[in-house]
């Protein structure tokens, strides 16, 4: 996992936030720990709660176990914080290929708001 890591930062450097879709959320705790992951907080929660609730068509309460939600529903909760984060460059690894075709546009079209916002977004697989 570190060697992982290392090869991120070398790849795309130390202000990129580096999305892994294999292990799509830190904490693993609840989303009101994840945004601490993110230097974001619970006042940052319902921006990411919509982004969840259009890429997912699910809803997640902010104090919801992650391990209740099942692998998709957490990778799309990493995602949808990832791109509400205050990064300005976000590498979404690994992140297509568990997601059905309907999610993978969503997604793409998410990109694209957050791409036209100013945000450089990568997506690899």
């Amino acid at each position: 996992m570190i060697h992982e890591v290392l090869a991120s930062l070398e790849q795309w450097g130390a202000d990129a936030l580096v999305l892994d879709g294999r292990r799509p959320l830190l904490a693993m705790s609840t989303p009101a720990d994840e945004l601490l992951m993110y230097h974001m907080d619970e006042k940052d929660w319902p921006r990411v709660r919509d982004t969840y609730r259009r890429l997912s068509a699910c809803d997640v309460d902010v104090n919801t176990e992650c391990r209740c939600l099942s692998g998709g529903q957490q990778l799309m909760l990493g995602i949808s914080i990832a791109l509400c984060s205050a990064a300005t460059r976000v590498v979404l690894s690994f992140c297509l290929g568990p997601l059905h075709e309907e999610r993978r546009e969503l997604l793409r079209a998410l990109i694209g708001e957050r791409q036209s916002a100013g945000m450089e977004v990568v997506l690899l697989g």
